[in-house]
């Protein structure tokens, strides 16, 4: 008699139910999937992957169209004003500017008051000297 090997079977939702724990090694089989997954002894059925027998990769595809840009985002709000530097050092002192213009000269003053008239001086008169010739010769009269 020939020896018959008999794997656990069910529907994905009666695993997925039961959510069993595998023994390690052991086969469990989706009958409406066709999928199994292998038992690790410690994992329920949930949490284990599928597995089996995998076939050859197939070809990658050609790359899609790259999608439209998005809009642009709204600005943000303005940050906080910056606190303010210290004061710069004082400069150096300036040349000394050009000697102005000589100013006009100023109106001449006002005469002084004249002043008062000084008093007649005081002596005595001179004797009259004596009376000179009446028409007669003059010993230094000038021959002409």
């Amino acid at each position: 008699m020939a020896t018959r090997i008999q794997l656990r079977r069910g529907t994905t939702a009666n695993w997925a139910s039961s959510n069993p724990t595998l023994a390690e090694g052991e086969v469990g089989i989706e009958t409406d999937s066709n999928k199994l997954k292998i038992g690790n002894g410690t994992q329920s059925w949930n949490s284990l992957s599928y597995g089996g027998l995998q076939g050859i990769q197939g070809t990658t595809g050609t790359q899609g169209t790259t999608g439209s840009q998005g809009t642009t985002g709204s600005t943000g709000a303005q940050g906080n004003t910056g606190t303010q530097g210290t004061t710069g050092s004082t400069g150096s002192q300036g040349t000394t500017g050009n000697t102005g213009a000589q100013g006009a000269t100023g109106t001449q003053g006002t005469t002084g008051a004249q002043g008062a008239q000084g008093t007649t001086g005081v002596g005595t008169q001179g004797v009259q000297g004596p009376a000179g010739p009446s028409g007669a010769f003059h010993p230094f009269a000038m021959i002409g």
